[in-house]
């Protein structure tokens, strides 16, 4: 057989494979649970479940070890955690390829609270309450992404919305609140 034809042949059977194997098996960048390989999003948190976040080497030194912290970390809004009903604390820690500053992760450390630490709504500036959720919003190479959202008379906010209808005050009273509820606890300490 001419070395075209064994190409052939190779070739053939490597797409012959391919339809029977998952392409997420054949990468090897994370974990098979982290696929969400069409699974729905899951709305519905556990009573003890627990949320990562992903955090710097100066963040995690201002967890004590009583388990409060600052939790400047946490943005408001869009935070991104990942759930630990769908996941295990060095999940938060693979990099996202279409993120280039995720690929730094070597340097950053995963700190675990409940989910029921982060408070259900902050004033707005017209001292009307916004609702905030923590919303599952599976991506496809990670099923556990959940992050919180803000909505305001049934509308989600995001960015410079918020920004404009919420002030720098109750922003930092919201993560005031989580500070007192959450107990952090680091599952994972920088590489370096």
């Amino acid at each position: 057989m001419s070395s075209t034809g064994w190409q052939l042949l190779l070739r053939k059977l490597w797409i012959s494979y391919c339809r029977f194997v998952p392409w997420c098996l054949l990468r090897c960048d994370r974990p098979w649970r982290m696929y969400r390989r069409g699974r729905d999003p899951v709305q519905e948190f556990g009573a003890k479940e627990r949320l990562y976040l992903r955090v710097s080497r100066a963040d995690l030194a201002s967890v004590r070890p009583d388990g409060t912290a600052d939790a400047n970390f946490i943005k408001f809004p869009d935070q991104s955690f990942n759930r630990s009903g769908f996941s295990e604390p060095i999940d938060a820690l693979i990099p996202d390829p279409a993120v280039e500053r995720s690929k730094r992760w070597y340097s950053l450390g995963v700190v675990e609270f409940p989910v029921a630490a982060i408070p259900p709504e902050v004033t707005s500036r017209q001292a009307v309450p916004c609702k905030v959720r923590v919303v599952h919003d599976p991506y496809d190479i990670n099923f556990a992404h959940s992050e919180t959202r803000v909505y305001f008379q049934g509308q989600r906010l995001s960015g410079a919305g918020t920004d404009e209808l919420t002030t720098k005050v109750e922003r930092m009273k919201w993560r005031l609140r989580i500070r007192q509820d959450a107990r952090f606890k680091t599952v994972l300490a920088p590489l370096r």
